[in-house]
């Protein structure tokens, strides 16, 4: 089980998480995280990964090109698509603010 801290818009959501699919777990214990489309299409839900990130599946083609599209700064993921792996650790997010993110990614 991964331990994830979450931090969003000065609010901090601790949760617990088997592995799967970040944005699930979220769900369950309505984290405050923005997203649109669910499914990587429109970079609306970059988070910044800033302790953890061997824990995580790394982004497939998909999720790089959507990164790029939008100037993604190194570190950066997509929430909708990062897939916790099935191990033992902590995983600490940030959403960026807006200022520090570049422009919305095209769509694919």
């Amino acid at each position: 089980m991964c331990e994830v801290e979450l931090e969003c818009g000065g609010e901090t959501v601790r949760l617990t998480a088997a592995a799967g699919r970040l944005l699930d777990h979220c769900d369950e214990v309505c984290a405050p995280l923005v997203f649109s489309c669910r499914a990587g299409n429109c970079g609306v839900c970059r988070v910044r990964v800033e302790t953890g990130a061997e824990l995580l599946v790394p982004p497939s083609d998909d999720e790089r090109l959507i990164l790029d599209a939008a100037h993604a700064n190194p570190g950066e993921r997509l929430a909708c698509q990062i897939v916790l792996r099935d191990a033992n650790g902590f995983v600490r997010l940030a959403v960026p603010p807006a200022s520090e993110r570049g422009k919305p990614a095209a769509s694919k």
